[in-house]
């Protein structure tokens, strides 16, 4: 019918196999090749910085790529979110996840409301993180805000609340006395 169909014609499926346990490198070409024909497809990134990142354990491969994603597709929300995810799992820095999900937050809010109305997870996903980052540096006051900003749009306020008090509880509790060794 058109030169995709012909050229896919010359390519038989000879087994079935799952990307796990190593063979997850083999999608790899197959997801640059989607991002060289089509660099605005988001999902090829994130999907690509997944394998490369939580599979194969690249972390500057699958950072490099998602910058990669990042140029053809500026400020784009999921591709920060797992920009942001890198640096804070792989290099445990902080400062640079924090203004990585920051960013994507406020490109998030730049989107008509409609559009964000279709996307709140992304959203869940950004503050979430930031709340968690917050938390661990001991900003509870921040944790809790950005707890509060996804409480609006999350299915289960509940469960966001319960770690909205464990959080206002830990603000509370003094910290233990320094025992300069002595017990």
């Amino acid at each position: 019918k058109d030169w995709i169909d012909a050229f896919g014609r010359n390519f038989r499926i000879t087994r079935h196999m799952h990307l796990e346990s190593g063979n997850e490198r083999e999608i790899l070409p197959w997801l640059r090749l989607a991002a060289d024909l089509n660099p605005h497809k988001v999902e090829v990134y994130t999907v690509g910085a997944f394998f490369l990142f939580d599979h194969l354990h690249k972390s500057e491969t699958a950072a490099t790529f998602l910058r990669e994603g990042l140029q053809n597709n500026p400020g784009n929300c999921d591709i920060l979110f797992a920009l942001g995810r890198i640096y804070y799992l792989s290099y445990h820095d902080a400062a640079r996840a924090r203004n990585i999900w920051t960013y994507g937050v406020q490109k998030y809010a730049q989107w008509p409301e409609d559009e964000r109305n279709k996307n709140e997870l992304i959203y869940e996903e950004l503050a979430g993180n930031l709340a968690k980052l917050e938390e661990a540096e001991g900003n509870y006051a921040k944790a809790i805000a950005w707890l509060e900003s996804v409480k609006k749009v999350s299915p289960a306020p509940e469960a966001l609340q319960k770690q909205i008090d464990a959080i206002q509880k830990k603000m509370t509790t003094p910290a233990p006395a320094p025992t300069n060794g002595v017990h």
